[in-house]
């Protein structure tokens, strides 16, 4: 069984029914551009309504698309054929089991499929709402980042700031701690004939 069947006997007619034109919908690696593969497949990843993923093999390349879609916090569908073990990290994420080599299974995953695709379409196509998406936590820590920039900006102009104003202050206050302490009265004259109060 091979995607193309996948593609025309399952995911084409549902997607149909549910209101997608059969000239948008796609496989990504058999889009009729010029240029890398892996660069439009990304681009399609990234922008499209909705991401039908066929899990079956557990092909590398595939599982990585898995992880950008679901990053990406957008829709998207997970397929396997009927049979395909799935990772525990998968099990979490609803899976449509197909046959397509028997009608009565064909039929009911058109059906589970069509009401997958009808629901993500309720919710408008807008970004998952659950845990939070690898661009949005990426765009926040870069918010912070400059956030702690500017902050530490601040904090080393006012340190440099301090540092010029406190170390007189503290010559200062050690010449007062002295010319005022117990031992030596205050009205103590200095050689020059001033108080020490009027010489700090």
């Amino acid at each position: 069984m091979n995607a193309d069947q996948v593609l025309d006997y399952l995911i084409i007619p549902t997607l149909t029914r549910c209101g997608f034109s059969k000239e948008n919908i796609v496989r990504s690696d058999k889009i009729a551009e010029p240029g890398r593969i892996s660069e439009h497949i990304a681009s399609c990843i990234e922008a499209s309504e909705l991401c039908i993923i066929d899990l079956t093999g557990l092909n590398a390349n595939v599982m990585y698309e898995y992880g950008l879609r679901k990053g990406y916090g957008k829709p998207y569908i997970v397929l396997a054929q009927k049979g395909q073990p799935l990772p525990f990290d998968v099990y979490d994420d609803r899976t449509i089991f197909y046959d397509i080599s028997e009608v009565p299974a064909l039929i009911a995953a058109q059906e589970t499929l069509e009401k997958f695709t009808e629901a993500s379409k309720a919710k408008g196509f807008i970004e998952s709402k659950g845990p939070e998406s690898v661009t949005s936590i990426s765009e926040r820590l870069k918010s912070i980042e400059a956030k702690l920039d500017s902050a530490l900006n601040v904090i080393q102009k006012c340190y440099q700031n301090h540092r010029q104003c406190y170390a007189p202050w503290c010559r200062g206050r050690r010449h007062f701690d002295s010319a005022f302490s117990p031992s030596r009265p205050s009205t103590t004259p200095s050689p020059n004939g001033t108080s020490n109060w009027e010489r700090i």
